[in-house]
């Protein structure tokens, strides 16, 4: 029942809940800080968290304007640096996701691949259930998009973020099915 509520210094850069035009260069900026600061081993758990939320911001943005070699850049150069295994699960999700969207079924397999399909955390267990009913979606698995998302909201915990998203989901391979 709770929002995402990004950071501050990323809540500065929204305008109407989206990046702002113009203020994609100083997101892009902060964003690089934080990838410095995580690459040199001088940030915590903090500058993680905030990197994968500006990551999420700024990949919406990059959707949005179909820039896609920034997007899959943009995932694969946060991946990178991330330490925490939640933090790559989250990047892997993202790239599975991508690839997944542009048909690249197996590439989407091999980002999903290592990570825990089955996590105690609910942002790093959302990141594998989503990613995996994206890809069994492109496949057209429908009984597999059950499984990952289960049968109906109460079935399978899912951030809130995520969770209207995944409705649209778990509708979609109970019509097909």
């Amino acid at each position: 029942g709770k929002p995402l509520i990004p950071p501050a210094n990323v809540i500065a850069l929204l305008d109407g809940g989206e990046l702002a035009e113009w203020k994609v260069n100083e997101a892009l900026a902060l964003w690089q800080d934080l990838r410095r600061q995580l690459a040199g081993g001088q940030a915590g758990l903090e500058a993680g968290d905030q990197l994968v939320v500006l990551t999420m911001v700024m990949a919406n943005y990059y959707v949005k304007n179909n820039e896609l070699l920034k997007l899959r850049a943009l995932y694969e150069s946060g991946l990178e640096v991330c330490t925490l295994p939640r933090h790559q699960q989250v990047m892997r999700g993202y790239l599975a996701r991508a690839a997944a969207k542009e048909g690249d079924l197996q590439a989407a397999e091999q980002w999903l691949a290592p990570c825990d399909p089955a996590s105690d955390d609910l942002e790093t267990d959302t990141a594998y259930r989503f990613s995996r009913a994206v890809i069994d979606t492109v496949r057209q698995d429908w009984p597999a998009v059950l499984r990952s998302l289960g049968n109906n909201q109460k079935d399978v915990p899912i951030m809130d973020a995520v969770d209207a998203a995944a409705t649209v989901f778990r509708a979609n391979a109970w019509e097909k099915s």
